[in-house]
């Protein structure tokens, strides 16, 4: 290998490294932790745009957990009158990492997370918060005339 691929290979392997000992939850958005303080918490759900490009958001990208608060009941309340939740309206986000964006498997939300009801406007889950770390999730929101869904993968950080 040559100095300059020696030098940018090093380079890359420090900063794989330091992105590594960082944790995953510095790469959400690049903002400061909601805090859930007790043993509920809402989280907004808002939609903006056009219909031909509507764009979700949350008030809490990453919503943070009470350190040693268990069985946290979060409630997603979308305030958007042309969408509506549906029953995989907030699941683990389970797609391939991109964008310094990682993901959550399924177990290890249903580890976590236990849906326990949704209504149209509303959305409500049970966080153990046993497991310290990031849950990256999804918030889909539909329209209601033509069904077509509209994505946000947002985070909740335990802290056992």
């Amino acid at each position: 290998m040559s100095g300059n691929a020696n030098r940018i290979a090093r380079v890359v392997a420090v900063a794989a490294l330091a992105a590594v000992v960082a944790g995953p939850w510095t790469s959400v958005a690049h903002a400061q932790p909601t805090p859930c303080p007790g043993a509920s918490c809402d989280v907004i759900v808002t939609v903006t745009g056009s219909r031909a490009a509507p764009v979700v958001a949350v008030s809490a990208n990453e919503l943070k957990m009470a350190r040693g608060q268990r069985n946290v009941v979060i409630t997603w309340k979308l305030q958007a009158p042309d969408y509506e939740f549906r029953a995989d309206s907030i699941t683990a986000h389970t797609a391939p990492p991109s964008g310094g964006k990682l993901t959550t498997t399924s177990q290890a939300w249903r580890d976590q997370c236990t849906t326990l009801n949704h209504t149209a406007t509303t959305y409500r889950i049970r966080n153990r918060n046993t497991k310290a770390g990031p849950l990256f999730y999804n918030v889909k929101v539909f329209h209601k005339a033509t069904g077509t869904p509209v994505v946000l993968d947002p985070a909740i950080i335990n802290d056992p």
